[in-house]
This record gives structure tokens, sequence and C-alpha cells, in this order.
């Protein structure tokens, strides 16, 4: 038995096969420039207008002594010499130290050695003699910490925070007492 098959002139839903044609690009074209002009618009407002806020709002920006003060406290409230990261507070209680006389001074405190550090703290002239040699101290304990893997006693750890606290302080202190009298301007640190 045979299949029961249409003829030709049965068959009108069988077209002749097209030519090749071309691809419209331009609409493909069109919607991805769209999204790229969006995305160019997005990256625009991140960058200029997002979380900006007036100066009213923000207010004057922390001065050196404020903002070494703050993270020194979240430092210390951190709990990583509880948690035994001694080495971590370390290198972050030297930085806040660091930091702060490059701010308040300009002296290249970050990139020093312990043993470059020394004349440039002497040369700041903002240190007394016992604060010098507890800066001196404090530096080369922090130093043991980072790099020798010593571990301080819960009373240098004390005496290592109070020591920061009271050198930014009174570095802070005097340079203030100075301004107000005129005699040093604020130091604007590059980098």
């Amino acid at each position: 038995m045979k299949p029961d098959l249409p003829n030709l002139e049965q068959m009108k839903d069988i077209l002749d096969l097209k030519g090749v044609q071309v691809w419209d690009w331009s609409v493909p074209i069109a919607v991805i420039a769209g999204l790229l002009l969006l995305l160019l618009l997005f990256l625009i407002y991140l960058k200029f207008f997002r979380g900006r806020k007036s100066t009213e709002e923000t207010g004057p920006p922390p001065t050196p002594l404020e903002e070494a003060l703050s993270r020194l406290n979240r430092l210390v409230d951190s709990g990583m010499v509880e948690a035994g990261k001694i080495r971590s507070f370390y290198f972050n209680l030297s930085e806040i130290f660091r930091d702060f006389m490059e701010k308040e001074t300009g002296i290249q405190a970050n990139e020093a050695t312990q043993e470059e550090l020394r004349p440039l703290l002497k040369s700041t002239e903002e240190l007394t003699g016992e604060e010098l040699s507890d800066a001196f101290w404090f530096i080369e304990l922090c130093d043991l910490a980072k790099f020798a893997k010593y571990t301080p006693t819960k009373e240098e750890w004390v005496r290592s925070v109070k020591v920061c606290r009271l050198l930014i302080t009174s570095v802070a202190t005097r340079r203030e007492v100075k301004r107000r009298a005129g005699q040093t301007q604020p130091e604007v640190a590059m980098g």
C-alpha cells in the first residue's frame, strides 16, 4: 500500500526558497548603544552625585587629632589583642601614630623605618625629651610586635595605647597653641 501523498498542484503551502537575506543590524546596534549610554549615565551618577552631601550636613572634615583619636578608640574596642591578633593590632597602632604625625607635622613618617623616624621626630620640636623617649620606646615596641613576633605583656599593651594617645594629643595641643599665636601653619602632607 502506497502512502497517500498529495500531488504537486495541491501543495500550495510549500514556497520556493528565497535567496540569502542580509541581517538588519540597526536594531541590535541601537539596543547596545542605548545600554552603553545608560551604563555611562549610571557611572556618572555614581561618580558625581551619589552620596554627595552638602558641607552643612557633614560638617567640616575631622582634624588630624580627631581622626587619630577616633581610629585609636575603634582599634582598642576592636578586641584584636584579646583575639590574639597582636601583630595586626600593632600594625594598626603604628599606622595611626605615623599617619597623625605625617598629617599634623608634615614629616614623612609612613615611609620611614624606625632608624629614619627617630631624627624626624627630633626635628619636629613638638615633643619634649621625655615624650621623645616614650616615642622611641613606642616605635620599637610596635616594630618588635610587627616584625619579630614579640608578644607584648598586658602592661606594655596598655602603656603603648596610652603613650600613643599622649603623643598625639601633646603634638596637636602644642601645634594648636602655635597656630593661634601665629607661629606656624598647618602642614599639608603630600600623597
